[in-house]
């Protein structure tokens, strides 16, 4: 069997910037109203000098808000648009695939990372003992390497968690808007996946349809969970980023591969 799993990212600016839903900056930061000596809240407050104190107060107040209002609306857009790019890694129609990762859980040790800018090696964990990483240009190129993985390996079961809502509508989604071919097979008629994918959340629920993130899961099972200092939402700005941060962003792609061994492992997946 092999273990897979891909990690998204953004696409790139400049597909994006003319996406972003308009942002109503005068809703998100009004105008300040007039200052009104008579709406400050005295309270019971009978000493005038401390009466006078508390509208100075207030009146520093309005007037901070008054000199720091554009600020405060440039803050708010900016979270506008990194709540919107936060959320463009999910979907096929923002997002893109930014590695993929495989694991052959028994039989031949290598871990297989198909990355799109560069080479690297070295990051199998557990039963692994052997990398080989390798290069894809674009995107494109990249799927496209994946679905000839699986149509090369009909013998073998492919595993992920949450496979069936989003790796492979992600990886399917993507081939159809980049004009990759994707195999016949992968998803039947009825719109089921092919038997050759294996879904640990699938399996996991026993027909409930919960939802059990691979964390928890992995945890649940007693097992070492993700890293505490990195988490999918920072992988495509790890990996982007080059050098020792895209060690990282890889490192823990590898990760994620041995977890959902093992959890395969523990369901007698495996």
């Amino acid at each position: 069997m092999i273990v897979f799993d891909i990690e998204t990212g953004p696409l790139p600016w400049g597909q994006l910037k003319d996406r972003i839903p308009p942002f109503d900056e005068l809703a998100a930061v009004p105008d300040p109203k007039p200052f009104d000596v008579g709406g400050v809240a005295l309270g019971n407050l009978k000493d005038q000098a401390k009466i006078q104190q508390k509208i100075a107060d207030a009146r520093a107040k309005w007037e901070l808000d008054c000199e720091t209002i554009e600020k405060r609306r440039a803050d708010a857009r900016n979270q506008h648009v990194a709540k919107y790019l936060e959320k463009a890694a999910l979907s096929a129609c923002t997002g893109m695939v930014k590695a993929i990762g495989l694991c052959f859980a028994f039989g031949d040790p290598s871990t297989l990372l198909l990355i799109d800018e560069e080479v690297f090696s070295g990051f199998c964990q557990d039963k692994c003992s052997g990398c080989d990483a390798r290069y894809y240009g674009n995107e494109r190129d990249l799927i496209a390497a994946f679905w000839s993985a699986w149509d090369r390996w009909p013998a073998y079961y492919f595993v992920g968690h949450c496979i069936y809502k989003f790796d492979l509508p992600f990886l399917v989604q993507r081939s159809w808007m980049l004009g990759v071919d994707v195999p016949s097979g992968v998803q039947q008629a009825n719109g089921r996946w092919s038997n050759q994918f294996v879904d640990t959340m699938e399996r996991w629920s026993c027909g409930t349809r919960d939802y059990f993130k691979l964390d928890d899961l992995a945890r649940a099972l007693g097992m070492d969970g993700k890293p505490a200092d990195c988490t999918g939402a920072d992988f495509a700005r790890l990996f982007d980023e080059g050098g020792e941060s895209r060690e990282k962003a890889l490192a823990y792609l590898a990760n994620d591969l041995a977890m959902t061994r093992r959890v395969a492992e523990a369901m007698q997946i495996l």
